[in-house]
């Protein structure tokens, strides 16, 4: 066999390698950027920004993502300590979980399966601070009851909680009661479209990939 003949061999024996390597490396390529995205669209939402920002500066934070009605922030109202960051560590698991497996090539391309965590999985890794077995991302979305006894204030006379200048109530042994505060009495959480909605939609934008 002559020499141009080996070569060509070994170049065709070496063409599947190396299509799949090109094929493997632009779908992380894509993979990646709707990965940047999804992030990027995770840290703009407004309970992300809240909870951050909360998370520097619990008294002063607002209520941007409308959840309390505008009053306090949810932060405060769930009962993180200072040294907590729920929406970093949520941001961060995310990263952690959602990953690309690719399988063995065939004759009609290379298999990848894009994973996701389960909402069950999302729901373990966002433990409410005073309730084992409850999710403060889940009640995002679902619900969390308490706001009737929320009470939030600058003022130095209200104490100070586990995560700054807010404290809940009971009007029944307390001396500081809803009355103090005109309209909480009858206030209820607003639930918002959070991360179950953000999963959803980009499972599909990465199965574009």
């Amino acid at each position: 066999m002559s020499i141009d003949k080996e070569i060509r061999k070994q170049l065709s024996a070496q063409m599947p390698f190396i299509a799949t390597k090109q094929i493997e490396q632009m779908a992380l390529i894509r993979f990646n950027a709707i990965l940047d995205e999804m992030m990027g669209e995770f840290e703009s939402h407004p309970v992300t920004v809240e909870l951050m920002d909360a998370a520097q500066d619990p008294q002063n934070t607002p209520n941007i993502s409308g959840t309390l009605g505008g009053y306090g922030n949810l932060f405060t109202f769930i009962g993180f300590d200072y040294v907590d960051n729920p929406a970093q560590d949520l941001m961060d698991f995310l990263k952690e979980k959602i990953t690309i497996k690719f399988g063995k090539p065939t004759p009609t391309g290379l298999p990848f399966d894009v994973i996701f965590p389960t909402k069950e999985e999302i729901w373990l890794a966002t433990p409410m601070p005073w309730a084992t077995g409850r999710s403060w991302a889940k009640g995002i979305e679902s619900g969390i009851s308490g706001l009737g006894y929320y009470l939030h204030s600058r003022s130095r006379f209200f104490g100070v909680s586990r995560s700054g200048p807010a404290i809940q109530t009971n009007p029944k042994t307390s001396l500081i009661t809803v009355a103090d505060r005109p309209g909480l009495g009858g206030g209820h959480f607003r639930n918002t479209k959070y991360i179950s909605d953000l999963l959803r939609r980009y499972q599909r934008k990465f199965a574009s990939i």
